[in-house]
């Protein structure tokens, strides 16, 4: 490899990589990142040119790094874990100075009867320092990268990325069900739909952000995908408007007199909310503490009550 010297560009686009990397993925990675596939694809590409070295793979065998790729993607974590060292060093000369606690969320989270975060904000006791908060709403795949690049302390997820530097609590469970409107031009046919018959698929309103309790019922279910949603207010939107069936949280659907729940799968569906946070934060500090109260509130609050909404209605 040629001379390199680094520059704040080289910075940004060793970033991109480094996604690209643990997304296993361009596409995947851009997402994440919320950037557009070309972008991504000319930031690898520019990277290679400067380093002088093939890093991916691309094709009909899928994505994958090469020997070159994967030297350089291990450099790379290392030298950011220094950039934090650094970073720490740096605020520890600074200490009459509080650092927000960055917390991360998705979107309608809140509006859960038992999310934890509200009520384990109220009894979360600051201390002797007077820390200031920071809260902010993203997308859901980017959750667990903000929070291993050290850009959210705390992060709220449903969707859990396996990476080594995280750790993850159960922080509650929310209760969902396939609902559809009356509003839908389909609504008598889903309505006579049972399982096993030879009938159409139903329509449906996909999520672009599945967990994997919605890959197992999607792979279950004759389903025509009819409209899709970027959040959960895409998916609900959607949904109100008749476009189509959708999986949408008893609490969220519960206020829309015209959603009425099919009982399909039967035992409904139930998806995990965990809060995460890096494994290198200090046990006794403040960000540790906040996330045991998240866990601790949310297992308070374990037992899901039913939210009454239009049920399903079957001679």
């Amino acid at each position: 490899m040629r001379g390199f010297a680094l520059s704040s560009i080289d910075l940004r686009i060793l970033n991109v990589f480094v996604d690209v990397v643990e997304h296993d993925g361009f596409s995947a990675a851009a997402e994440a990142k919320g950037i557009s596939l070309s972008a991504v694809t000319r930031d690898i590409s520019a990277l290679e040119t400067r380093l002088g070295l093939k890093l991916c793979r691309r094709g009909r065998g899928g994505f994958g790094i090469t020997p070159d790729g994967d030297a350089v993607y291990r450099a790379t974590r290392r030298f950011m874990e220094d950039v934090h060292s650094f970073e720490e060093r740096l605020q520890s000369t600074r200490a009459s100075v509080p650092h927000p606690i960055e917390i991360g969320i998705i979107d309608n989270i809140i509006a859960n009867p038992h999310c934890p975060i509200i009520p384990a904000l109220r009894r979360f006791r600051y201390g002797a320092r007077p820390y200031s908060l920071r809260i902010g709403v993203h997308p859901v795949r980017a959750i667990d990268f903000l929070v291993r690049d050290r850009k959210l302390d705390i992060g709220f997820t449903n969707l859990r990325t396996p990476l080594a530097s995280l750790a993850y609590q159960l922080a509650f469970i929310e209760k969902h069900a396939l609902f559809v409107s009356r509003h839908c031009p389909d609504f008598d046919k889903v309505m006579a739909w049972r399982p096993g018959t030879a009938s159409s698929p139903l329509p449906y309103v996909a999520r672009s952000f599945p967990t994997d309790e919605f890959a197992r019922f999607e792979s279950s279910m004759p389903l025509r995908a009819t409209a899709y949603g970027d959040s959960l207010e895409g998916v609900l939107t959607a949904v109100a408007a008749g476009l189509g069936t959708g999986i949408l949280p008893l609490h969220a659907a519960a206020p829309f007199a015209d959603l009425v729940a099919l009982p399909y799968p039967e035992e409904g569906l139930s998806v995990d909310f965990h809060v995460v946070t890096r494994k290198d934060i200090p046990p006794k500090g403040a960000v540790a503490e906040l996330a045991r109260n998240f866990a601790a509130v949310g297992r308070d609050t374990s037992q899901i009550a039913q939210v009454k909404c239009a049920p399903a209605r079957f001679d």
